[in-house]
């Protein structure tokens, strides 16, 4: 299960909005998706199932009392391969109703282990707030999405955000990668490409390319307790968090490191030609690929890989002489080892980059 909080300590962001419709956009595209609300204020819950429906369990029951309710005791079905594990302003208590509770901080990890996978991804609607129920959620997360709407309030806090991150990975050994969303964003304004500029100064790659237009229609969708995809398809907030859906699928075959079930990038190990060396992978095609070493002064603008369609790999031909070369691939600003290369050497950074010998 790829598990994905959305949070930002400051409220009315976009949270939600892009929770509901990130989570249903990927269920359209064939995902099976669990939404859980995990916000004492339900309004991912409201947002599916409206203001008048009860619930006799919530996810309060799920995280306070596991010994008598699981997660799949209140999953409650919405759509096509979209569930949602629904909220209640009685969660406001749990904090209370844990204190001094050991391991309260892992009480959803827990809960989500119990599904036995049986969800492809786990989108979480986190709280306004940097407390017990957010520090849940990015325990049992892998990866976070931060929305961030144009106003001089916008980044604010979010020092403290990536600072529990870092707590996280510092103290605990959970490392969470965090990405920023710029959303409800209008680039006429001078004031609103402002924002953009300081967005990527600080998050740098880690910034989707998919924005979020404003458009009235997404509170619109909202105040009718539907995904954006269902009550306006030609709308620009349908097509947009179309898009984001897809970059997110597109992730699974870039992201790195130790994320449980997700698809590695596939790599193929060098091989021999007539006129080189043939380093191939298999990555999207929106990416930015490229290829370092020895052999091109470690130089990411003489490293460009081409794009086969026809065999959906990237590949480029270096032509070597015998000898030892040190490499590596960059995937979109990140620099990484060839996996499918066991022999590595060390470099004077502290790392590790991959050794090719040629006889």
């Amino acid at each position: 299960m790829r598990k994905i909080a959305i949070i930002n300590q400051k409220g009315g962001c976009g949270k939600t909005t892009t929770a509901i419709n990130l989570a249903a956009c990927l269920a359209e595209k064939g995902k099976t998706v669990l939404l859980i609300d995990i916000d004492p204020q339900a309004h991912s819950t409201i947002g599916l199932k409206g203001l008048n429906e009860n619930f006799q369990k919530t996810v309060f029951d799920a995280l306070c009392y596991p010994e008598n309710t699981t997660l799949n005791d209140i999953i409650v079905p919405i759509a096509e391969n979209l569930s949602l594990v629904p909220s209640h302003v009685i969660l406001a208590a749990a904090e209370q109703q844990l204190s001094g509770v050991l391991g309260r901080e892992d009480r959803l990890s827990n809960s989500l282990a119990e599904l036995h996978n049986s969800y492809q991804h786990i989108i979480i609607d986190c709280p306004p707030s940097i407390g017990l129920l957010t520090f849940n959620a990015l325990k049992a997360c892998t990866q976070a999405i931060v929305p961030i709407e144009p106003s001089i309030y916008s980044l604010h806090g979010l020092s403290k955000l990536l600072e529990t991150v870092e707590i996280l990975r510092s103290e605990q050994g959970h490392a969470v990668s965090i990405k920023a969303l710029a959303i409800m964003i209008n680039m006429r304004t001078l004031f609103c490409r402002e924002i953009i500029k300081n967005i990527e100064d600080n998050f740098g790659a880690n910034c989707y390319r998919t924005m979020i237009r404003y458009t009235v229609k997404l509170k619109e969708a909202a105040l009718h307790a539907m995904p954006i995809i269902s009550y306006d398809r030609a709308c620009a907030g349908s097509e947009d968090y179309s898009c984001l859906a897809e970059e997110v699928i597109a992730e699974e075959f870039i992201v790195t490191g130790d994320m449980e079930d997700t698809v590695k990038v596939q790599y193929s190990s060098p091989q021999k030609a007539e006129n080189g060396v043939v380093f191939t992978l298999k990555a999207p095609c929106e990416a930015k690929v490229r290829i370092v070493g020895d052999f091109n002064a470690w130089s990411a603008e003489h490293g460009e890989m081409r794009y086969e369609k026809e065999d959906r790999v990237w590949k480029k031909v270096v032509p070597l002489s015998p000898g030892e070369y040190q490499y590596k691939f960059i995937i979109d600003g990140e620099w990484i080892s060839d996996p499918a290369n066991p022999q590595e050497a060390d470099n004077k950074f502290g790392g590790k980059n991959s050794l090719l010998r040629i006889n």
